[in-house]
C-alpha cells in the first residue's frame, strides 16, 4: 500500500484526512504520532494501509470489515510496545532440543510443521514461507520491542532494527560457541501485529 498506486488513491480521499485528524485527536495517539509531515507519521499510515489491504483482500462489506477488525485495529495502534519477531535459517548447525534464552532470543529445532504454523499467527502471505534445505539446519529466532514513550511513532521501525541487529548478535555468538561457521540464510521479519506498523521483511538466501 505505501507507496503504490492504490495506496495514493487511498492517501488522496477525504474519508483518509478524516480518519487521520479522528486518530490524532485521541490522547493515547496524539503524542507518539505527528502529523505531516513528520516522519513518525509513516508508521501511522502503515497501520492504516495494512487494515485497508486486508479489507481489500478479504472480499466482504467495508462495514462487515470494519465492525470485525476496528478493535484490532486500534489495539495496534495504540500498543505502547510494538513487537518485532525475526527469525534465520542457520544451516550446518543442529540442537536436540529448543534452547530459551534471556532477552528475546532462541534457538529452535527446524521444524518444518512450526514453520508453517508460525506465519499463519501473523497472517504472512504463502510466498514468504520458509523453504528448509535438505542439511542440519538450526532456527535462530530474535524478538524486540521499543516503548513508544520513548520512540513516538518510530518504535515499531526500531523494533525491527532491532530484531534485525539481535539476530546477527544470535549468530556471532552461536559462532564464538561452538566453532561452527553456519552459514545463515533467509531472514524473515514480522511484527507481531494484526495491523503491524511496517511491512513484512524477507530477506533470501
Amino acid at each position: 500500500m505505501i507507496g503504490s498506486e492504490i495506496g495514493r488513491q487511498v492517501w488522496d480521499t477525504p474519508a483518509f484526512e478524516t480518519l487521520i485528524d479522528f486518530l490524532l485527536d485521541d490522547p493515547a495517539l496524539s503524542e507518539w504520532f505527528k502529523r505531516p509531515p513528520s516522519s513518525d507519521f509513516r508508521e501511522l499510515s502503515f497501520h492504516i494501509a495494512s487494515f485497508v489491504d486486508k479489507w481489500i483482500k478479504s472480499g466482504i462489506a467495508p462495514r462487515e470489515f470494519c465492525a470485525a477488525h476496528t478493535e484490532g485495529f486500534y489495539n495496534s495502534v495504540s500498543d505502547p510496545r510494538p513487537v518485532c519477531v525475526g527469525i534465520m535459517i542457520c544451516q550446518d548447525i543442529t540442537i536436540s532440543e529448543n534452547i530459551n534464552l534471556p532477552f528475546g532470543f532462541a534457538l529452535r529445532v527446524a521444524d518444518r510443521e512450526w514453520l508453517l504454523r508460525f506465519p499463519e499467527r501473523f497472517d504472512v502471505p504463502e510466498k514468504y514461507l520458509f523453504r528448509l534445505p535438505d542439511k542440519p539446519t538450526t532456527l535462530l529466532i530474535a524478538s524486540s520491542t521499543a516503548d513508544r514513550n520513548h520512540f513516538q511513532g518510530l518504535a515499531g521501525t526500531l523494533a525491527l532494527g532491532n530484531a534485525r541487529v539481535g539476530l546477527h548478535k544470535l549468530w556471532e555468538a552461536l559462532w564464538l560457541a561452538t566453532s561452527v561457521v553456519g552459514v545463515g540464510t533467509d531472514e524473515f521479519f514480522v511484527y507481531a501485529s494484526p495491523f503491524p506498523p511496517g511491512a513484512i521483511e524477507h530477506i533470501p538466501a
